[in-house]
């Protein structure tokens, strides 16, 4: 776990408005709970030959329709989505999603066709699970926006905005 957070410390302090996290904190996040949500066949991660972790790619499946209100009393609480108890709801829909949630390699590591691999892998792996794709808070400039751009079939932009705030004593 330790690795772990200092691979991904060092894989998004670059990115806008990234604020550091402890230990502590990160390892409270990474509860079994949160795990155990994610798709085992669309998540990896990536060691190097001397065991450091390198990257790493969670995928979700889209939970969307098991959560809506308009479920009524079959509705799941977010806490309760657990991937090995709900995998197979989800096997019945018509459309099956998967949600690229986040995916990083180590400044160290990149550009050597990491990223690409964990890419492919995670397709060729849940291929059989899901029918769309979807990737979650892309910016323009990242390069995985970059590689799938041909299949973007759509796009939900959003803004971040700041307003000073006024101490008045």
């Amino acid at each position: 776990m330790p690795k772990i957070y200092e691979m991904a410390d060092a894989i998004f302090s670059q990115n806008f408005a990234y604020t550091k996290i402890s230990y502590q904190t990160f390892a409270a996040i990474f509860t079994p709970n949160l795990l155990k949500r994610i798709c085992p066949h669309s998540s990896l991660i990536v060691f190097a030959p001397n065991g450091d972790p390198v990257g790493f790619g969670l995928g979700y499946p889209m939970y969307g329709p098991l959560i809506v209100a308009g479920r009524g009393s079959k509705r799941i609480p977010i806490r309760d989505l657990d991937y090995a108890v709900h995998a197979p709801e989800l096997a019945k829909l018509p459309m099956r999603g998967c949600i690229g949630k986040t995916l990083g390699v180590h400044p160290a590591h990149r550009r050597k066709g990491i990223m690409e691999s964990m890419l492919l892998y995670s397709f060729e792996n849940a291929h059989d699970r899901y029918d769309i794709w979807y990737g979650a808070m892309i910016r323009e400039d990242n390069p995985s926006r970059k590689t799938f751009a041909f299949l973007q079939a759509g796009e939900r932009e959003y803004a971040l905005y700041a307003k000073p705030l006024e101490v008045r004593s």
